[in-house]
């Protein structure tokens, strides 16, 4: 490449600096996972795999009849439009209903570990959950409680139960309880849970304690109104979410009782992956000149493998075929020279070995006056290679990361 186009490249890194660096879009959302019990009716729940998101069969105790898949019509108006629902309890008062939830995916907003207990644990600081789901006590019912709860699963730091929602024990009204600590069992005073109900809490992660809102029946399930409550939390985590109503005594209760269930979901906040490659800024001046910055993250399970950062300015489509996998990487001349000389300017860092965590950083440099590029843009990807077989091989391709050239 000669020295004009070098200074060209070089110069298209800069006023991306100047642009800050890209943040997700607020209010955007991701489902974790979700279960509307659109099963047979008569089936028992236990090790049933309906629903998406989880990481195992629900687990309703040791002859999986803690709760039954009944219609939801007619007299039950809960629910979504398929119509079958979760009764508890179908035999056992107080006889939970227990699922893991699956972390793949969602590695940015879990945690590692929370005293002694291992990741991925949801509930990391400054993340946002929203937790939806449909219930109603039976009319006429005795059960004491009822609702959806939040565990570790198989705990060791001997809780278990973090976070209560629903109607708590000897309440008879909808709201939250807190079983590790203040403020408690707290209900918003309207009764009727009798009657069909929908349920909204955000759960706002924060250093320390936690904020828990709660709305019932609003006519969104992302309110932005007052909550009907609004409380601090203990600092938690967890992995596991348990369905479960009862008397609070372990028995058979009255003739009819238990909740009925349907509609669970729980969602994250602004919570997208970040992007295999992220170029900030991305917009570049050639009046100042620069640098842009290219963070690479191709996760975990490419930590201690080999990468290399290339670049085209002739656009990402149809790309470069390599071993199965498309390069998102036009093939022209700075193609050419990034591949012939790696870690040589503009690029710094262009080739070398991922960390633990599978990340890297380079660099794109650009000095001050090259015109020519005005208006052009400029995309940079990389290739990871695997060194494992006896031939080596790329085995993963990253996005591109465009840079913009402006005057």
């Amino acid at each position: 490449m000669n020295t004009s186009l070098e200074r060209c490249l070089l110069v298209a890194a800069s006023a991306a600096l100047c642009a800050g660096a890209a943040q997700a879009q607020a209010g955007t959302y991701r489902t974790i996972c979700e279960e509307s019990f659109d099963l047979a009716p008569g089936t028992n729940l236990g090790q049933t795999g309906s629903g998406s998101g989880w990481e195992a069969a629900w687990y309703s105790g040791p002859t999986d009849t803690n709760a039954l898949i009944i219609p939801g019509s007619p007299g039950v108006t809960i629910g979504d439009a398929v119509g079958n629902i979760a009764y508890m309890s179908n035999s056992l008062n107080d006889g939970g209903n227990y699922r893991r939830i699956s972390g793949t995916g969602f590695e940015n907003i879990t945690d590692a570990m929370f005293g002694s207990a291992t990741g991925p644990l949801f509930g990391k600081d400054d993340t946002t959950l929203w937790v939806t789901f449909d219930a109603q006590k039976i009319p006429g019912g005795d059960d004491a409680y009822g609702g959806l709860s939040f565990f570790i699963f198989l705990d060791p730091n001997g809780v278990g139960e973090y976070l209560f929602m629903g109607s708590p024990f000897l309440f008879d009204d909808w709201g939250l309880d807190t079983p590790t600590g203040a403020p408690g069992a707290s209900t918003i005073g309207q009764g009727n849970i009798d009657q069909p109900s929908h349920m909204v809490y955000r759960i706002d992660f924060l250093p320390g304690d936690e904020r828990i809102q709660f709305w019932l029946n609003p006519t969104t399930d992302k309110p932005s109104t007052t909550a009907d409550l609004d409380l601090m939390i203990p600092n938690f985590r967890f992995n596991e979410l348990r369905i479960q109503s009862g008397t609070g005594g372990g028995t058979t209760g009255g003739s009819a009782p238990g909740f009925y269930f349907d509609g669970i979901k729980l969602e994250c906040e602004d919570c997208e992956p970040p992007q295999a490659l992220a170029g900030t800024p991305s917009t570049l001046s050639v009046s100042f000149g620069g640098n842009q910055s290219l963070i690479l993250n191709a996760g975990a399970g490419n930590a201690g493998k080999t990468y290399f950062l290339l670049g085209s300015v002739s656009g990402t489509s149809p790309g470069f075929p390599i071993d199965g996998l498309t390069l998102p990487l036009n093939f022209d001349s700075y193609f050419v020279y990034t591949l012939s000389y790696a870690n040589q300017p503009p690029l710094t860092n262009s080739f070398g070995v991922l960390d633990a965590a599978g990340t890297a950083q380079a660099n794109f440099n650009m000095p001050v006056g090259i015109i020519p590029l005005v208006g052009q843009q400029i995309n940079h990807a990389y290739v990871v290679i695997d060194f494992a077989g006896i031939i080596p091989f790329v085995g993963f391709v990253s996005n591109a990361a465009p840079l913009d050239v402006t005057n």
